[in-house]
């Protein structure tokens, strides 16, 4: 209980830990409002869930530039010649 009590927190961290609570209440009311007056296709909301956060992923981490060196191990374990990787 001691980290939670003498946890600190930065603007940021507050910033995210609203965004979860406001968006978990506004998941939960979605799905609940679903059940109720949907429930035909309620089944379906965690599916496009699922597809929506995983096509934000992609386009986000698409922009991040690869500096690892897993591309040399990937492609000589294929067989082929990687240029960037020495032999």
């Amino acid at each position: 209980m001691g980290d939670f009590v003498n946890w600190s927190e930065s603007a940021d961290e507050r910033r995210r830990l609203w965004g979860v609570l406001i968006f978990l209440f506004l998941g939960a009311l979605a799905g609940g409002l679903l059940l109720v007056h949907a429930p035909l296709y309620a089944p379906v909301l965690p599916l496009v869930a699922t597809v929506l956060v995983v096509g934000t992923a992609a386009i986000a981490f698409h922009r991040i530039p690869n500096t690892s060196n897993e591309g040399a191990l990937i492609t000589s374990l294929a067989g082929t010649k990687n240029p960037t990787h020495a032999q």
